[in-house]
C-alpha cells in the first residue's frame, strides 16, 4: 500500500503541477521520437497535443468522460513521469493515476476481446 492518497481524484486534485509537467514532457519527447522515426513533418503533432492537452484538461477537471486513446495518453506521459521523479508523494500520487488510467485501458481490451466491443466512446 503507497503512503498518502490512493483514490485517483485526491491524487489529481493535489498533482496539478505533475500532471502538467508530464503532458509536456510527453508531447515533447514524442514529437523527438517519431521525427526521428518518421522525419520531420511527417507526424501530425497538432493532433497529439490537441488530444494530449484536452485528456489532461478533463482529468484535471475531474471530467473522465474521456476517449480511450485519451485514457492511453495520460497513462502513457505518466508512465514516462514516473522514470524522471524520485520516491516521495509527488511520486506516489503520479503512479496511482497512472495505474487507474491503464486498468481503464485494460478493462476495455479485455471486454473487447471478451464481448466484442469495448467501452463505449462518450
Amino acid at each position: 500500500m503507497l503512503p498518502g492518497p490512493t483514490v485517483p481524484l485526491v491524487a489529481i486534485q493535489d498533482s496539478t503541477a505533475e500532471l502538467d509537467a508530464a503532458a509536456m514532457e510527453f508531447m515533447s519527447t514524442t514529437q523527438r521520437e517519431m521525427d526521428a522515426m518518421l522525419g520531420p513533418g511527417v507526424f501530425d503533432h497538432g493532433m497529439l497535443a490537441r488530444d494530449v492537452v484536452g485528456a489532461f484538461g478533463l482529468i484535471k477537471s475531474l471530467n473522465f468522460d474521456m476517449r480511450l486513446v485519451d485514457f492511453d495518453n495520460v497513462q502513457a506521459a505518466l508512465s514516462m513521469k514516473l522514470d524522471t521523479l524520485g520516491a516521495g508523494p509527488a511520486r506516489d500520487r503520479i503512479l496511482v493515476i497512472q495505474t487507474f488510467c491503464a486498468r481503464v485501458v485494460e478493462y476495455s481490451n479485455s471486454l473487447k476481446q471478451r464481448a466484442g466491443t469495448g467501452l463505449p466512446a462518450p
